[in-house]
């Protein structure tokens, strides 16, 4: 009976550090909740990227929780501990995941500004700035939700350029909306092809039917976003002519 509650213990008290980072690893992906991940993970961000926790922490909440590996290879490296060889591709990963939260949570923090600004009636703004602020209240949350509709496990698309003409975006409403389409990409790419043994894991639930399916979406997305700067670009020539 002691064994057996032994091993129905949870929760970050009863973490197996002293087992390994495998047995830590699988704890993180089957003992511990949701919160718990994302208590560690910040913590770890607040003492390791003080600098740029505002940016990180303006990310969506799943981003600390839905990746349990990350957050384990956050806690090991927090721990002082080494990686066995076979994750020693962990601490590089784990960077660039960072890294990724920090580009675009300063994107998220940018557009936040400057919606805050637009509340300020005597505020003037040039041309450039109401197009960020449009494209990030906008289509960009339409991709942002279709990425939500992933990971909750819906195999869904987006009809871009219709969501475009919806929101009255133009031609040069394109680029932005490109950039912010092609940091999806890199994560599904290195899980699809195995090079990366993270991100293989990370996503070795989706399978690589899925994920050829994301990326195949993203691409046509782009795609599609790029066909369409060149059609405005014909029809402004056409009214230029008449």
């Amino acid at each position: 009976m002691a064994k057996l509650k032994n091993e129905l213990k949870t929760g970050i008290r009863n973490i197996p550090t002293d087992r390994g980072f495998d047995a830590v690893h699988y704890y993180f992906g089957y003992s511990l909740d949701k919160k718990d991940l994302s208590k560690i993970f910040k913590q770890y961000l607040k003492k390791n990227y003080k600098k740029d926790y505002d940016a990180i922490s303006a990310n969506a909440e799943w981003n600390f929780t839905t990746y349990s590996g990350n957050v384990a290879a956050a806690y090991w490296i927090d721990q002082g501990q080494e990686f066995p060889e076979k994750y020693s591709g962990y601490p590089e990963f784990l960077k660039n995941f960072i890294d990724n939260l920090i580009v675009k949570g300063k994107g998220l923090l940018r557009t936040k500004a400057a919606l805050d600004e637009v509340r300020e009636e005597k505020k003037v703004y040039t041309p450039q700035q109401r197009l960020m602020m449009k494209i990030g209240n906008t289509i960009l949350v339409d991709i942002d939700e279709l990425e939500d509709q992933w990971i909750n496990g819906e195999k869904t698309t987006l009809d871009i350029v219709s969501r475009m003409r919806i929101h009255e975006l133009k031609g040069m409403a394109v680029g932005p909306v490109v950039q912010y389409l092609e940091r999806l990409l890199p994560e599904y790419v290195d899980a699809h092809s195995g090079e990366c043994k993270q991100a293989k894991e990370a996503y070795a639930h989706l399978g690589k039917r899925e994920l050829s399916r994301r990326i195949k979406a993203i691409n046509n997305m782009i795609e599609d976003l790029l066909k369409y700067k060149e059609s405005q670009k014909s029809m402004r020539k056409k009214r230029k002519t008449k």
